[in-house]
């Protein structure tokens, strides 16, 4: 019976602990100077300029490990076609004005960032496939483990106009054996599909240049019944790893892309990885909009409608 009610006492001062946590974050949204600055700018249409140094809400406020999931609600809508085009319009001029330096526009990717409450820390999960509307890829390569040509053909038949080379892992060797040579071949393309009947000890020199490089790569299994079809949904997918930390960041594609494609592909990657979070029992704190080092919030789930929501 006595310890019954030690449990039941524990448990009470955990809500509490809980409780004040929450209230505590909540306080500091509504106090918190930088905040207002971007619901002023963002979320009631003022034209204002955006403090694109944001600290993240949570890194500063929330430590307490054992907050309950929030329930955001998953749909197309969660991030608002205005308060995306505010962000983007903001980092488009930024980008512009500092053209001096003769920085092509699509030397950086923008990604989408998720801020959770917690540290990450269900495993890691490398090259985590997300279908987007719109691929940003341009130059796509694919590595077969033979019959190059048939593969090509079929490249060409069908018009898959991003994929630019098809090349046979041996034949690869063969050509570029140097390593200048492979350096140069790793920096040309944006996208490397591999069949995965190779043996990914095979291509691990290639994989650990992509990485070096930024480029991004994926394995997919290669047949003459569906070959279109899965190389279509290859470079229409993007992949991010989901490493140990509190902040996740999904690629989505350049600023040449253009305003609209992006807006799409934001959406579709929030809407997949708020239901892996819900799934994993995760809560996330804010939404980002991420180029280089401008980080502006595109939804921060303490906002409902404009204002704090109490569903902590």
């Amino acid at each position: 019976m006595e310890k019954k009610m030690k449990t039941k006492i524990k448990k009470k001062e955990i809500f509490e602990k809980k409780k004040k946590e929450n209230k505590k974050f909540l306080n500091y949204v509504k106090t918190n100077q930088k905040y207002e600055n971007f619901q002023k700018a963002i979320l009631n249409n003022k034209n204002q300029k955006i403090n694109h140094n944001i600290k993240k809400l949570h890194d500063t406020t929330i430590k307490n490990k054992d907050i309950p999931c929030n329930n955001i609600k998953v749909n197309d809508q969660i991030i608002e076609p205005n308060t995306f085009s505010k962000a983007y319009n903001f980092i488009f001029d930024k980008v512009i004005n500092s053209q001096a330096a003769n920085i092509p526009i699509d030397t950086h990717m923008l990604y989408c960032n998720f801020d959770l409450s917690v540290s990450y820390n269900i495993g890691k999960s490398y090259n985590f496939p997300i279908n987007l509307t719109h691929s940003y890829y341009s130059d796509v390569i694919i590595l077969v483990t033979e019959n190059g040509d048939k593969w090509k053909n079929m490249i060409i038949e069908n018009k898959l106009k991003k994929v630019k080379k098809v090349i046979t892992y041996d034949k690869l060797e063969d050509l570029y054996y140097k390593n200048d040579l492979l350096n140069d071949l790793v920096k040309k393309y944006d996208l490397y599909i591999f069949d995965s009947s190779t043996k990914a000890k095979k291509y691990g020199n290639l994989i650990s240049k992509i990485k070096k490089y930024n480029k991004t790569y994926t394995t997919v299994q290669i047949n003459e019944d569906n070959f279109v079809d899965t190389i279509n949904r290859a470079i229409h997918r993007t992949y991010t790893d989901l490493n140990r930390g509190s902040t996740h960041s999904v690629p989505i594609g350049y600023l040449t892309l253009g305003k609209d494609k992006l807006y799409d592909n934001i959406k579709e990657s929030a809407k997949i990885m708020l239901q892996f979070y819900e799934q994993k029992k995760i809560s996330v704190v804010s939404i980002n909009l991420r180029y280089i080092n401008m980080t502006i919030p595109v939804y921060i789930h303490a906002l409902k409608d404009g204002t704090l929501s109490e569903s902590y």
